[in-house]
């Protein structure tokens, strides 16, 4: 997609509606096995999600300093300046242009000691179904996938968008749950059975991904 305006000239307005929400919502993180805290000191791990819950997910992975795949385009670049360097890494492609290269980006940064966030059905789904490829780039990186997802009420589902984007609501309760990891192993078998798992982590309490309801819904 290509935004019809300068990114520069919105990024500020998106920037300070994302740090009043960030403040407004009240949400925490579920991690029992202290994978944020690994990425943190250097311990690299594949984070992914489904594409529809990355706002609020994006706010825990802060501290960690990960490396998140952003398109060439206006939006990609909209996105990185209201991320902002001092939190993130940007890596830059997609996996629907030049995608090859993205993976391989992807790879070396995991091969390299730093962890990577993407989102399973990005960049246009379909939504919720766990691509391949996304398995594929943990196994030749040598690392395990860390799923993360969102619970909890005050969202607003926005289902007329493919992925059913989620944006948290003010005063609202969520809980971001990350892990276990997902091992996938070096055969055909192993990274089919590890892209099940990751499917089931992923998929929401009531299996509403992919029913066709009105064009916007609270969770």
């Amino acid at each position: 997609m290509h935004l019809p305006f300068d990114p520069r000239h919105a990024a500020a307005l998106v920037r300070s509606l994302d740090w009043a929400l960030r403040r407004s919502v009240r949400w925490t993180v579920v991690d029992p096995d202290d994978n944020l805290r690994g990425a943190a000191s250097g311990e690299a791990v594949l984070f992914v999600c489904r594409h529809g819950q990355l706002w609020p997910l994006l706010w825990s992975v802060r501290p960690a300093g990960i490396g998140v795949m952003v398109s060439r385009s206006s939006d990609g670049e909209l996105l990185s300046r209201v991320l902002g360097s001092e939190h993130f890494r940007f890596l830059r492609g997609s996996s629907s242009r030049s995608g090859l290269l993205a993976a391989r980006e992807c790879i070396r940064e995991l091969q390299a000691g730093r962890s990577v966030g993407l989102a399973v059905d990005g960049p246009r789904g379909p939504r919720g179904v766990v691509q391949e490829g996304v398995l594929r780039i943990a196994q030749r990186g040598g690392v395990p996938v860390v799923p993360m997802r969102v619970e909890g009420g005050g969202r607003w589902v926005l289902q007329r968008t493919w992925d059913a984007f989620e944006v948290p609501l003010p005063g609202g309760r969520l809980e971001v749950h990350v892990g276990p990891q997902v091992a996938v192993g070096s055969s055909e078998e192993g990274l089919a059975e590890a892209r099940m798992r990751v499917q089931r982590i992923l998929a929401p309490p009531d299996s509403r991904y992919g029913r066709r309801t009105p064009a916007g819904e609270l969770a």
